[in-house]
């Protein structure tokens, strides 16, 4: 096996192991959300052949993500594992002595969902003149590490690390302050010396 393809195996196996309940469909969804580009719906979803389970195991693995049945603590504490996890994907810096990493807000528009807890207003560019840019749904801070470029050919990527929705009460400075923090209780992030 070659270097790569054991660090993926690794990877996928802290993932595993880090996932509080629901970790085989939660790995399964993951593994049809990476594998599939067509899915409209979580049913077309579901009938992903990298999806072994049925249909309520998705929202079993989607709602093992959310507050529902969770305290706050317990959420967060799942959250910081995640992030652990991924953040260890980030390499050392090599020419720079800091890491180098990115926030930025998202939306996504859920006008429809008139069920959907905590909706809001939210940005959603309008290319028709005069209509204001905005929509219903929700934003997400998503915070990503930038490593460096591994040769000059290279082209250039970003390490997912945490993705957390944008509550309407907060703002999305705040949440990506907070990604930060929790990146930063790793101590490997906290001191980088050449």
């Amino acid at each position: 096996m070659e270097t790569n393809e054991l660090q993926f195996i690794e990877f996928r196996e802290e993932l595993y192991k880090n996932l509080n309940s629901r970790a085989d469909a939660t790995m399964d969804l993951i593994d049809a959300l990476c594998g599939n580009q067509t899915a409209a719906s979580s049913v077309q979803l579901s009938l992903n052949p990298l999806f072994r389970r049925q249909y309520a195991s998705l929202h079993d693995a989607v709602d093992n993500f959310s507050m529902t049945g969770n305290t706050q603590s317990k959420h967060t504490e799942q959250q910081q594992k995640l992030t652990h996890v991924t953040a260890s994907l980030i390499s050392k810096p090599v020419t720079r002595n800091f890491y180098l990493l990115a926030t930025d807000a998202t939306s996504q528009p859920r006008q429809f969902a008139k069920t959907l807890r905590d909706r809001g207003f939210v940005y959603r560019p309008n290319p028709i003149k005069g209509n204001k840019p905005v929509t219903i749904g929700h934003s997400y801070s998503a915070l990503v590490g930038c490593p460096e470029k591994e040769g000059d050919m290279a082209p250039p990527w970003v390490v997912p690390v945490s993705l957390l929705r944008i509550p309407t009460d907060e703002k999305a400075s705040d949440i990506a302050a907070s990604q930060i923090d929790s990146l930063l209780v790793i101590r490997s992030f906290r001191s980088v010396r050449l």
